[in-house]
This record gives structure tokens, sequence and C-alpha cells, in this order.
């Protein structure tokens, strides 16, 4: 029932009941619901509110990773059909097959790079709520690494909220969206690998201190 209005958006189906559940998912861990980690609570007899806080933080990649479904369809093999003009909603989208997996002209850009974004997204996105990788990640790097997680796992949802803004104030701009997703994703990515070998730099400089130290 909850997918339909989805799906009238161009949304596929399958996405759009994995955006539900997903956040569906969410619901127990999100106050001032959140079941599964009141529960948890009553067992480590700690603050139920805090518990579900905590929890939520700890999860914030499920609030994110949803719209990657949505707006990469690559990521759960789905693949617009060629005549997806002429369909009806519904049946706009197809199964990816291994043909087009050995399409690399297609597999690279909307599948394999897109999936590649969703995992390192998800490292970044939990340096940034546990404040450490190797080593401990101050508030810039910790914003560094917010940015290049949303820029890795779905850079649309950037871009889109943008050019909506700029609609809003009467600007219309065109863009090929395939080669920007594939820019911020870039763009992310060189975010990310700075900032995960500066905290590796730190963190082996900080041991080599201590053993220093120590001797």
């Amino acid at each position: 029932m909850l997918a339909t209005p989805l799906v009238e958006f161009g949304i596929p189906l399958l996405a759009a009941h994995l955006f539900i559940l997903y956040f569906g998912v969410i619901a127990d861990i999100t106050p001032p619901v959140a079941v599964a980690a009141y529960a948890a609570s009553g067992v480590a007899k700690s603050d139920p509110f805090e518990t579900g806080v905590k929890a939520f933080s700890l999860s914030l990649n499920k609030a994110i990773v949803p719209f990657a479904f949505v707006l990469a369809p690559g990521i759960v093999l789905l693949r617009e059909k060629a005549n997806a003009d002429e369909l009806p909603i519904r049946e706009q989208y197809r199964v990816v097959g291994f043909s087009d997996l050995a399409e690399l002209s297609y597999s690279v850009p909307e599948i394999v790079i897109p999936v590649i974004g969703v995992f390192l997204g998800v490292i970044a996105l939990g340096a940034t709520v546990i404040g450490t990788l190797y080593t401990g990640v101050n508030r810039a790097e910790r914003t560094g690494f917010a940015l290049s997680s949303l820029l890795l796992m779905a850079p649309r949802l950037l871009s889109a909220s943008v050019f909506d803004l700029l609609g809003v104030a009467g600007i219309t701009i065109s863009v090929d969206t395939l080669l920007l997703d594939l820019t911020l994703r870039g763009i992310g990515f060189v975010l990310f690998v700075v900032l995960v070998a500066k905290n590796r730099r730190e963190a082996t400089s900080l041991h080599e201190t201590r053993q220093a130290t120590v001797s």
C-alpha cells in the first residue's frame, strides 16, 4: 500500500519496498518509539531515551542507504527498460541480466561504483558518528567524513536538493545526471581517502610516540 505512491513518482517497485523496509526497521531504534533500544536499556540498566538516541546515531546509515536504492536502482540490480517512456510506471524497470553485467559502460557506472560507494560511505559515516577510525577524529574531520559519506552513498540526494532550490529561484540547469553523480562520488572518494590517510598517519605517529616513551 505504501509503496504505490512512491512508484507513482517513478521509483522502481523493489526499491520502493526496500525503502519502506529500511525505515520500518529504523522505527525500532528511533525515539520516542525505539522498542528495541528501550528493551536493551532495561537489560543494561541505562537511561531509555539516551539509549534510543545512541542506537539511532550508531545506525544512522540506515537513514541514507534507502535513498541510495531509490536514486541508483542499479544497486539492487534493476535497470530501466529502453522503451520505458512507452510503458506503465510499474513496468519501466527490469532485473539486470548477465548481458547487462557484461556491458561495462552500464555495469561499472550504474552498479559497481554505486555499490562500492555505499560500502565506503558506511565506513565514513561510522567515523562521523563514533568519532574514531584508526585514532580519534576531530570535529573538522568528522564534518569531512559526513560530507564524503553523503557524496559516496547518495550524491543525487544533495544535487537534487540544490537543483530544487535553484528551481524555486527560477533558475533552470540542465546536466548529465549520471556524469554529475560520478563526479560527486569521485569528490567524495578523494575526500574519504585524504581523511583516512591523515587519520592513519596520526595513529601511526601516536603509536611510535608511545613506543618511544615505553622504551
